[in-house]
């Protein structure tokens, strides 16, 4: 994870990453891929390591507190400033509400100020960063303004019709949902269902045209266009008492590593937030390896790796 990041810092600098790969051009911005080149997912990967490390390193090594803060905010700073310079928003939003979250249950809980505070001056001192605007305002104007067009709907629409790529995408498989409430279409068959042009008239006139792809990009409805009502229920209804079954025993056994794997899992379940497809197999690597630790550390009787 650290080689990731460190290389994201190096393409970031001289626009080449270690293997010679370039940063990607999108308008007035670069976005970085690291070590996947073109393929723009490489926040993911570190999201889903960092979490993994962080918690087993304040869970199994925290004998001596400063040293595991200090390790700890290094790190976390160095994630979220690598994550930041990719230029991957829904990843970058998902990494800040983990942070957030992780560390306002973990036991260094009374130092979550200072570690904020550090974090906060550390990207503020960045002014390598700070100087490149385009950047900035796409991770955190722009961040913020789609955040608050998500949730008002200026025009006298559906609350899915609005100007922006990924709502086009929501809106259209609502509409094949509610043209298959019971089964859906079955898995993997958005993508054949999108095109219809009867699904046109409640899609933003910018975006006609572009509202058709591989899946919904978000789970949600991709969940409730591909399976319909009955498997939404039971897809979420088994997740949601299995997350409680995590979060039980992170409280019971104490055990932070549990708990921050857990809220990570539960970030994918984020509504309107856009995400690769859940049955895809970049997503299901990383999303059932982070599951699969979580049930041993349910099993095991103790807190101590064996």
């Amino acid at each position: 994870m650290i080689v990731i990041c460190i290389d994201l810092q190096l393409q970031n600098i001289t626009g080449k990453n270690i293997l010679g790969y370039q940063a990607i051009l999108q308008g007035k911005f670069y976005r970085l891929g690291g070590f996947l080149d073109d393929e723009l997912k490489i926040a993911h990967l570190i999201n889903c390591f960092f979490v993994m490390c962080l918690g087993f390193i304040i869970f199994y090594y925290n004998k001596n507190i400063i040293k595991t803060l200090i390790i700890s905010i290094l790190l976390t700073f160095l994630v979220i400033h690598s994550v930041y310079i990719t230029g991957e928003r829904s990843n970058f939003i998902s990494l800040l509400l983990f942070v957030i979250i992780f560390f306002s249950f973990s036991n260094l809980n009374k130092y979550i100020m200072p570690i904020f505070g550090i974090l906060i001056l550390g990207i503020i001192f960045n002014f390598s960063q700070l100087e490149k605007k385009y950047k900035f305002d796409r991770m955190i104007i722009d961040n913020k303004n789609i955040i608050k067009k998500m949730i008002i709907t200026e025009e006298k629409k559906e609350f899915l019709y609005k100007k922006n790529h990924y709502f086009s995408h929501y809106s259209t498989a609502f509409q094949i949902f509610r043209e298959n409430p019971l089964m859906g279409v079955g898995l993997k068959n958005f993508r054949h269902y999108c095109n219809d042009p009867k699904y046109d008239k409640k899609i933003h006139p910018t975006l006609v045209k572009k509202n058709c792809t591989t899946h919904p990009h978000n789970l949600l409805f991709e969940i409730l266009s591909e399976l319909g009502g009955i498997g939404a229920i039971l897809f979420f209804s088994s997740f949601f008492y299995i997350f409680y079954i995590f979060i039980r025993n992170s409280i019971i056994k104490k055990n932070i590593f549990l708990f921050g794997n857990t809220i990570f899992l539960i970030t994918y379940f984020i509504p309107l937030l856009p995400k690769g497809s859940f049955f895809t197999n970049w997503n299901a690597i990383m999303f059932w390896t982070i599951f699969a630790i979580n049930c041993y550390l349910v099993r095991i009787k103790n807190n101590t790796i064996t």
